[in-house]
């Protein structure tokens, strides 16, 4: 018969490694879904896969895209996979890469950093220009680059980008705070999602210093309004706690808003602008000559958008 601290000796043991064991699948659940793990086409209308194919992480994705890698980390990037496909003779390369970021939110954040192109149809939303395809499906923002412009080549571009799509996950929608843009005079491709001041000063360069308080915490939108002559955009954030949109509320009427009455409205750098707060939701018009307009702006966002 076994002595007992032998009995409680194996049973620590069978409990740490249970626990180790529970550690190890927990984090493999945490890992990100590298696209290195995609399996890609070896070959795409006689476009040869090279066998030297990169992943980079977020501490080294400045050694590939140095001087461009901040938008992808503001975007929360976890891994990006480059491939080169090597094209028939006197045909361009085909360069790929794969961004996961940190959700199919992020992804289509990116997305929206560039929206010129013509939409042909490829993952949940897709840009061709200029020898150059972007899409967005899942958590990933996949770019297709031809270091040429021939007439095949255009075609692999596009034959490479639906094999792509067709092996990548294939869930995420576009984010719900985009529903809060009213539709009217909304111009479509000028949508922007973000959370990072710099991507919103990319845009609308009107807060150098954060005063709106955005971070990976907080989710934004940006939109700009045609009218007759007249334009407008409308920024909404929604925060994690009321009492941040407090404070940013606080902010832009003090820096990009100065008050002259009800709902924050008065002439700023010769234009009307307003904020209007609700609970953790601020809502921001900026840029246009009618204090009317903007009004109507801001009560759409609260009376549901679209």
């Amino acid at each position: 018969m076994q002595q007992p601290a032998v009995i409680w000796g194996a049973l620590v043991a069978v409990l740490f490694g249970a626990i180790g064991v529970a550690f190890w699948l927990f984090n493999r659940q945490q890992e990100p879904e590298a696209g290195a793990r995609v399996s890609l086409p070896s070959s795409v209308m006689g476009w040869q896969r090279a066998p030297d194919g990169q992943h980079y992480d977020p501490e080294t994705i400045f050694s590939y895209i140095d001087g461009h890698a901040e938008v992808y980390l503001a975007y929360g990037l976890r891994g990006c996979t480059a491939e080169r496909y090597s094209g028939p003779v006197g045909e361009p390369d085909l360069i790929l890469d794969i961004f996961e970021m940190a959700s199919p939110a992020d992804a289509f954040g990116v997305f929206t950093h560039d929206t010129e192109g013509a939409t042909v149809g490829i993952g949940r939303d897709s840009r061709f220009r200029y020898g150059w395809l972007s899409f967005w499906q899942g958590s990933h923002f996949v770019s297709i680059v031809a270091e040429g412009e021939t007439t095949i080549a255009e075609e692999a571009t596009l034959e490479l980008g639906r094999q792509v799509a067709a092996v990548l996950p294939s869930e995420g929608v576009a984010p719900s705070i985009l529903e809060a843009l009213p539709e009217a005079g909304l111009e479509v491709r000028s949508v922007r999602y973000l959370h990072h001041p710099q991507i919103l000063n990319t845009h609308l360069p009107i807060d150098p210093e954060n005063l709106l308080g955005l971070g990976m915490d907080a989710e934004a939108v940006l939109g700009l309004y045609q009218r007759d002559s007249d334009r407008a955009y409308l920024l909404v954030v929604d925060y994690p706690d009321e009492r941040r949109a407090k404070r940013a509320e606080s902010s832009v009427l003090e820096r990009l808003v100065t008050t002259s009455g009800e709902g924050g409205m008065s002439p700023a750098e010769e234009a009307f602008g307003g904020c209007r707060r609700e609970g953790n939701r601020l809502a921001v018009v900026l840029e246009t000559r009618s204090e009317e307009w903007a009004g109507s702006l801001l009560q759409g966002v609260f009376d549901g958008g679209r």
